[in-house]
């Protein structure tokens, strides 16, 4: 209750969000949970898992936490790359606890890529593992004042690709850049380890946001289990550093750098 409290930035915001489960389960609709994975959080998912089978969810949407907003202000909060080797075999078990208690898991577009856990993760869904992000491409955002995005999670100043107050929503999708960044881009648009990885073409970094939130720009994602399990077998890791804080504006970031380092830290 105290970290989603804190999380949410409201006292009391847990025990409302557990009445009201209670309140539609008891009308009889289905619930679905969603659950942001950063630092404070990761040690508490099993006991999070608990109340959502206690509570009757139908299924529970897992994603990152991501560099954007508040979050940006908090570096602290934000998962290390090298985490993943934390996360993932914990996820393997609550999996199966899912599983058991018939909880559907949805894995969030930025919580994956290509490691042991993927067909676990995704095994349901269409493909069966993580394709491109879907910005754009099956994807679409529109703000309240009516602006277009390709995911409402992107950032307007750079991803906005015009208002259906001024053109059809049709010529929108079609022909502005920003909606069409990711039906257009290759590989060659790819960049750091992504550019490289053996996943490259399937993956192209994963999630759009997650990467630019970080590093300024998409293309290379360092929220990878199989990229954090690679550099690991060679006594590897990555470890985030903020070098620019967030403006303080809505959908804001800063910017973060790559340090490699001995798995170990030291």
């Amino acid at each position: 209750a105290a970290t989603h409290d804190r999380l949410r930035g409201v006292a009391g915001a847990h025990a409302a969000a557990l009445a009201a489960m209670r309140a539609l389960r008891d009308g009889g609709v289905p619930v679905s949970v969603n659950t942001q994975i950063n630092r404070w959080s990761l040690a508490e998912l099993p006991a999070v898992l608990d109340t959502l089978i206690a509570h009757g969810a139908h299924s529970w949407q897992l994603q990152l936490t991501v560099a954007m907003g508040r979050a940006a202000d908090t570096p602290d909060l934000l998962l290390q790359p090298y985490d993943l080797l934390t996360l993932f075999p914990m996820l393997d078990t609550l999996l199966d606890r899912c599983r058991a208690a018939d909880v559907l898991v949805w894995p969030g577009n930025n919580l994956g890529y290509f490691g042991p856990l993927e067909h676990k993760l995704r095994g349901t869904l269409p493909r069966g593992h993580m394709v491109s992000c879907g910005a754009g491409r099956w994807g679409l955002g529109i703000e309240a004042d009516g602006t277009l995005k390709g995911c409402p999670s992107l950032a307007t100043a750079t991803w906005a690709g015009g208002n259906v107050r001024d053109a059809p929503l049709r010529d929108i999708w079609e022909r502005a850049a920003p909606l069409r960044y990711n039906r257009d881009r290759t590989v060659d648009d790819l960049w750091g380890f992504c550019r490289t990885c053996y996943y490259a073409d399937t993956c192209r970094a994963g999630c759009t946001w997650t990467s630019e939130s970080l590093l300024g720009r998409p293309g290379n994602n360092p929220m990878c289990h199989h990229r954090a399990l690679e550099l690991a077998a060679r006594g590897l890791r990555e470890r985030l550093v903020q070098v620019e804080a967030a403006p303080g504006r809505p959908f804001d970031m800063g910017r973060f750098e790559l340090v490699v380092e001995p798995l170990d830290g030291a």
